[in-house]
């Protein structure tokens, strides 16, 4: 609620030659006849200074407050530099050798996609993938568990389901040159139900599941390529007199 002088002296016990060298610290305009409520506040903030024994005069008040007023102000924060993709890769080199090849295979595994330049935080999420990897023996399947990535739109599951499929049927190949992949079919897919972790993705298990049959009737060749990622869920008045200015 607006207030005017009058008010002022008589809220805080003052003279009406104190309440105006009060005002004349904030800045208050003596043409106006009311103060807003912020206005207010900030009569009573300096008036503080006095009851608090924080200053002794006017003028040790005025520079106490504009002190503190420029504190207050925001920091202008300096722009955030993106990371370009040639000098990721060359920090990176820091940490442990890395192709191209595999630091594309780590980007996605983090749930990264190539582009020109990066983030800082996207530039720290890579390193720590090519750590995993490179230093402490992960795979891509564990950085992707590390980063939870199994939601990033890179990997939906049905991609996953047919990418784990193919690494499947790589090993079954193995398999089945020992006489045992029959077998292993069902405890595979069982296996691959269990990392999706509902039943929701049933058409797609059971399309794997010929898939790999067919696979294994025809004798494919094994299927190459990077390592799949897993699928899981995831007072008193103590104001000198007005006069005193110095």
């Amino acid at each position: 609620m607006a207030c005017t002088r009058d008010d002022l002296a008589t809220i805080y016990g003052l003279e009406p030659d104190q309440v105006d060298a009060l005002l004349d610290v904030i800045g208050f305009s003596a043409k106006k006849k009311k103060l807003t409520d912020e206005d207010e506040e900030q009569f009573k903030k300096v008036n503080s200074y006095f009851t608090d024994g924080r200053v002794e005069t006017y003028e040790q008040a005025k520079e106490l407050y504009q002190k503190e007023k420029q504190q207050e102000q925001p920091q202008e924060q300096p722009p955030v530099e993106p990371i370009l993709m040639p000098d990721m890769l060359k920090e990176a080199q820091a940490i442990a050798s890395v192709t191209l090849s595999a630091a594309v295979e780590i980007l996605q595994a983090c749930g990264l996609t190539e582009q020109p330049a990066y983030s800082p935080e996207e530039a720290a999420k890579f390193y720590e993938g090519v750590r995993l990897v490179l230093t402490e023996d992960k795979t891509l399947a564990d950085v992707a568990i590390h980063f939870n990535t199994n939601q990033n739109p890179l990997y939906p599951v049905a991609s996953n389901v047919r990418q784990t499929g193919d690494q499947l049927v790589f090993n079954l190949v193995d398999h089945a040159a020992q006489g045992s992949a029959s077998n292993l079919v069902p405890l595979l897919t069982q296996r691959l139900a269990t990392h999706l972790g509902s039943d929701q993705h049933t058409q797609e298990l059971e399309a794997l599941t010929v898939e790999l049959q067919q696979h294994l009737g025809n004798g494919s060749a094994p299927l190459k390529g990077a390592e799949p990622l897993p699928l899981q869920p995831q007072q008193q008045n103590a104001l000198p007199e007005a006069s005193e200015n110095g």
